[in-house]
């Protein structure tokens, strides 16, 4: 079908519009265009741009009104959706000093304990992130190797369920632990907000990302520090500890309210060695420092509130005692 002949026996090329069609091709010998009777059998012939480019056969007598002329649209198969269901006995990627393996009912083996995890289905996002009509189902997935929780892994998952890829947040911060906060779909990828932090919830940085597909490859790109109240509340205990060692009381009457300014300064004036003080997730939790008064190492907690004005400061500082 690739080429015919014109007069005189010369080959001419045959370009046909890119379509997907059928037609009827005649089995009786010596059929022509148009011609019927009995003893022709017809057949179901799809033709498509991809089998048009790659034939070599050609033709040996003109093109026949038997050829479709008109062209069509070609229909391409969707691929069907993943679905949450499906994680129950989805792969994973070796995880906790695990190695790779399929969930049963969403978990790891139980050959692996004191190691284990478990797929998020309650927050699983499903969108399309390759483009081809099928939409993906991404999960988080949790797990430990005995103890505390490490950073969790970002599942991509295309109808099977097939793992098309995934993150591995602790690879995206070098803190202890990573988890994500919020995420939610954006057209062809997902947004989400992710913490890092240490221990129980200390020195806590948030980021936003993007994860997509690319070249048939997940990818987790554009991700930024997000400066939220704690990093702001963090700044500001360390400008009145700082003010505190400076001796500098007008900085320090200017960031505390003057209750918490009393509280402190009755336990100085000899300040030095101000310790991190850093928020948890939760801002009215306030943070906890050392700092050393006359050679003493002294523990207080701070609070902080936003002023009506919008400006953040420190409402309260309550003395826990010697840090021995």
């Amino acid at each position: 079908m690739g080429n015919r002949r014109g007069s005189g026996g010369r080959q001419w090329p045959m370009r046909v519009a890119c379509a997907t069609f059928a037609f009827s091709v005649a089995s009786a010998a010596g059929c022509t265009s148009g011609a019927g009777g009995a003893g022709v059998s017809t057949a179901t012939v799809t033709v498509t741009s991809e089998t048009l480019g790659s034939t070599s056969a050609t033709a040996d007598s003109p093109a026949s009104s038997a050829f479709p002329t008109a062209s069509s649209t070609a229909t391409l198969s969707t691929p069907p959706a993943a679905t949450v269901a499906e994680l129950a006995s989805a792969p994973i990627p070796a995880a906790c000093d695990m190695p790779a393996q399929q969930l049963k009912g969403g978990k790891t083996a139980t050959k692996f304990a004191p190691r284990g995890g478990e797929i998020d289905t309650a927050t699983a996002v499903s969108v399309d992130l390759d483009g081809d009509g099928g939409h993906e189902i991404i999960a988080k997935f949790r797990c430990s190797a005995g103890g505390v929780s490490w950073p969790q892994l970002l599942l991509v998952y295309s109808h099977g369920p097939v793992l098309r890829g995934s993150v591995d947040l602790g690879k995206r911060s070098d803190q202890e632990h990573s988890d994500v906060d919020h995420w939610a779909t954006s057209g062809a990828a997902v947004a989400l907000t992710w913490l890092s932090y240490e221990g129980a919830g200390f020195d806590v940085q948030h980021h936003t990302s993007r994860l997509a597909m690319s070249g048939g490859r997940v990818t987790f790109v554009d991700t930024k520090p997000v400066v939220i109240e704690s990093v702001q509340a963090e700044a500001l205990v360390k400008r009145f500890l700082d003010a505190a060692v400076a001796r500098d009381t007008r900085t320090m009457k200017s960031l505390a309210s003057t209750a918490a300014y009393s509280t402190f300064a009755g336990y100085g004036p000899n300040w030095s060695d101000p310790g991190p003080c850093h928020f948890g997730r939760a801002l009215a939790d306030g943070c906890e420092t050392v700092i050393v008064s006359g050679g003493v190492g002294l523990i207080f907690t701070f609070g902080v509130e936003r002023a009506s004005d919008g400006a953040m400061r420190i409402s309260t500082i309550t003395f826990g005692g010697d840090a021995g």
